[in-house]
């Protein structure tokens, strides 16, 4: 006698699972750049800080970039906790505390399911007499911010040293 043969639904898709808590209230329209985009608005900022002798490269990883409100970069990096970890002289320093935000935004899209884009957030070394490496990002308002991980700041390009290595 045959088994009759059973079928089988589809596997769906778990709920997106945050590991933060978007901010509540009206949810400003999102804004999503072409590398090419990304590329004209980021170097329209960096390009007059940009120290002189070091060439002016910034290679896109991915083809789009969400840019997110204020308040949302703003709950990633609370939630990170980034802040909270111990500088170490070259061993979690400036640079670690950069990728370590870095990985946080990376998973928070990740997270997200349905968005699908990295979020338009990078690492920048800036000489403040001596090199120093912070997060940048734009947001929806397409302003080009940087970010203190360390301290969990963020804070306007204006007023900042020069910059020599910038990623995304």
């Amino acid at each position: 006698m045959s088994t009759p043969s059973r079928r089988v639904a589809p596997q769906r898709r778990a709920a997106p699972r945050r590991w933060y808590q978007p901010p509540a209230g009206p949810v400003p329209a999102p804004l999503y750049l072409s590398a090419d985009e990304m590329l004209d608005l980021a170097w329209a900022q960096f390009g007059p800080r940009w120290m002189s002798g070091y060439p002016q490269i910034l290679y896109p990883g991915d083809a789009e970039y969400y840019c997110p409100p204020l308040a949302e970069a703003q709950a990633i990096i609370a939630n990170s906790q980034v802040d909270k970890h111990t500088y170490a002289r070259d061993v979690f320093d400036c640079d670690d505390f950069t990728a370590v935000l870095k990985a946080n935004f990376s998973q928070a899209a990740y997270d997200e399911g349905d968005r699908l884009h990295a979020y338009c957030v990078g690492i920048l070394w800036a000489n403040q007499p001596y090199g120093h490496a912070l997060n940048w990002m734009i947001n929806s308002d397409r302003v080009l911010r940087l970010i203190e991980p360390q301290k969990a700041r963020i804070f306007p390009l204006e007023g900042y040293g020069e910059f020599y290595l910038a990623t995304i």
